[in-house]
């Protein structure tokens, strides 16, 4: 019964951890938003004052 208990107790821990590791791995996939009158530059990765046209 210990056994039982450790070993779930080792799978609570590490399905997190596995779980953020995987949905983190890229940042293309990301949602960026930026302030008010500010918009995601991608080639900078940083927000930039929107210029109208």
């Amino acid at each position: 019964m210990m056994i039982r208990k450790m070993a779930l107790a080792m799978i609570m821990v590490v399905m997190p951890v596995t779980a953020y590791a995987i949905g983190c791995s890229s940042q293309e996939q990301q949602v960026m938003s930026c302030g008010e009158g500010k918009v995601w530059d991608a080639s900078s990765r940083s927000c930039v004052e929107q210029v109208s046209s």
